[in-house]
């Protein structure tokens, strides 16, 4: 089992133990990074077929294998994931593995309060220069959340779990995709608030 497998379970071990939640045996790595402590109920040619805790209830859900690199099964670690470069799977197992980390550290630590703030404040104030018209309304709504594709992302060292991923390029790619997303999505969830807020302001205070 690599150090990247065995953090994650510790890590989610102890979270459900502090949550007071039953105890599940298994653990399904998905191909977007996120790992899930469950119940594996069956494991077919096709899917798997978990149960998992949300919201102190119990769901039931099958996944097919393609979305999954690979589970922890009573104890037993199998990889679905394979090299295939006629599909364009062309990173080996402990590739995958380091990339899929740079992903869920981008989901779990990456921080764009800042970015969200700031196209709220920006969208605020030209809803309400441009009198809560049409251009003042839709540009900024479109132009601030697009410009985020634009920036190069840099990752800190305290947003890093493991520190021998620090200069890697494997880890790095995985953790600009899902850090570009979260900044497109707080741009366009910060823009939408300002122009809303600001053309509420201008019709209902100003005008």
């Amino acid at each position: 089992m690599t150090l990247q497998w065995l953090t994650a379970l510790i890590f989610i071990g102890i979270s459900s133990i502090i949550n007071g939640q039953p105890a599940l045996n298994d653990t399904i790595f998905f191909m977007n990074g996120d790992i899930l402590q469950c119940d594996i109920i069956d494991d077919s040619q096709i899917e798997v077929v978990f149960e998992f805790q949300k919201r102190k209830r119990r769901k039931q859900l099958g996944v097919h294998k393609s979305e999954i690199f690979g589970i922890i099964n009573n104890g037993v670690k199998e990889v679905y994931y394979e090299e295939n470069e006629i599909v364009g799977d062309d990173l080996t197992i402990s590739e995958v593995e380091v990339y899929l980390a740079g992903q869920r550290d981008a989901r779990e630590l990456y921080k764009t309060k800042k970015i969200f703030y700031t196209g709220l404040g920006v969208t605020l104030a030209i809803s309400i220069a441009g009198e809560a018209g049409l251009l003042a309304v839709t540009v900024p709504l479109l132009i601030y959340p697009a410009a985020q594709y634009i920036p190069y992302i840099k990752i800190k060292g305290e947003t890093i779990v493991n520190p021998n991923h620090k200069f890697n390029l494997i880890y790095a790619e995985g953790y600009e995709g899902v850090a570009r997303g979260k900044r497109v999505m707080a741009a366009l969830k910060g823009s939408a608030a300002g122009t809303v807020i600001g053309a509420f302001f201008y019709r209902l205070v100003l005008q």
